[in-house]
């Protein structure tokens, strides 16, 4: 999944400087017909690297810096992995709740974003009970690296969470955290529950929207893919929640904003054909602010509780 999840962040990321956008599509759409292979690389390229499509509000900023002094309660976990892109070191934050813990939750990211992205839910779940695993993917916040995409991610967190001798209970991935969720499923990771998050649910149609949204030309999009399958080994069409999450026990909730114009909804209508996932529209709310929306972070929780409720 070399391209799942992130391909939507580059464009929402590119998108929120208009006059940015336009030049950008511009100039790949131009590119993509003289040169189909070489505009198909370049935006390959660009999408692996977080740190070129990184853009804060003022307001995000200031949740940020709230949100950095929460974290620095938590124990940090600086652990050494190996991924496909390199070796480096995943950082992770670990809260614990009072007592006996009820359960693991490991919470992962959107595209340029990092731990501080996911500070909302960390005090439900203490208070619930729960322990709580904040993960910084690779090439984010403070882990190691430039380049990762969807895969890498999935291969970090399972290292990290191997030699930390952890398991989690309950998965929530935001954006392109939701596609990280799904690989490490794919991979055999089987958590009680998962909460996708405006997540991309399958990898071609995260390349076509992308190739659209660039004006790419058909011959690039097909370079686009084609570079794509090479690199992830396996055909596009197996990385698709569809298929990915069909074998699997984990209850789902997806929430997702009808109006959200960096992954379409269409991504969340996917789920519709597994039997255990459940759509949760989240209405009127922007891609990277429904994380900390307050009625998806009460839908979490609540999804979260009642998987417990019923397994016990």
């Amino acid at each position: 999944m070399a391209t799942y999840g992130a391909f939507a962040g580059v464009a929402a990321t590119l998108r929120t400087a208009s006059s940015g956008y336009f030049w950008a599509r511009l100039c790949f759409g131009a590119f993509s017909r003289i040169a189909p292979g070489a505009a198909a690389w370049a935006l390959h390229a660009l999408y692996r690297r977080p740190a070129l499509t990184r853009r804060y509000s003022r307001r995000e900023r200031a949740l940020l810096r709230d949100a950095a002094t929460l974290l620095k309660g938590a124990e940090r976990l600086d652990t050494p992995v190996v991924t496909r892109t390199g070796r480096g070191v995943l950082r992770a934050y670990h809260f614990r709740s009072d007592g006996q813990t009820r359960g693991l939750a490991l919470l992962l990211h959107g595209w340029t974003a990092d731990a501080r992205a996911m500070a909302a839910f960390i005090g439900p779940l203490v208070a619930a009970g729960y322990d709580a695993l904040v993960v910084d993917l690779p090439a984010h916040g403070g882990s190691s690296g430039v380049v990762t995409d969807a895969e890498s991610g999935a291969d970090a967190v399972a290292s990290m969470l191997a030699a930390r001798g952890l398991t989690p209970d309950h998965v929530i991935g935001h954006s392109f955290g939701g596609a990280v969720s799904s690989v490490l499923a794919a991979a055999g990771a089987t958590p009680r529950s998962v909460v996708s998050i405006a997540a991309p649910s399958a990898m071609a149609a995260a390349l076509d929207e992308l190739a659209l949204a660039y004006a790419l030309s058909d011959a690039a999009r097909a370079r686009l893919l084609a570079r794509a399958g090479r690199l992830s080994g396996r055909p596009l069409d197996e990385y698709d929640v569809r298929r990915i999450w069909r074998a699997r026990d984990s209850a789902i909730l997806v929430i997702h904003a009808p109006e959200d114009d960096s992954v379409s909804y269409t991504h969340a209508e996917r789920f519709r054909a597994l039997p255990n996932a459940r759509l949760a529209p989240t209405h009127g709310v922007g891609h990277r602010e429904i994380v900390r929306h307050q009625a998806c972070i009460e839908a979490t929780m609540a999804h979260i509780t009642s998987v417990d409720r019923v397994a016990i």
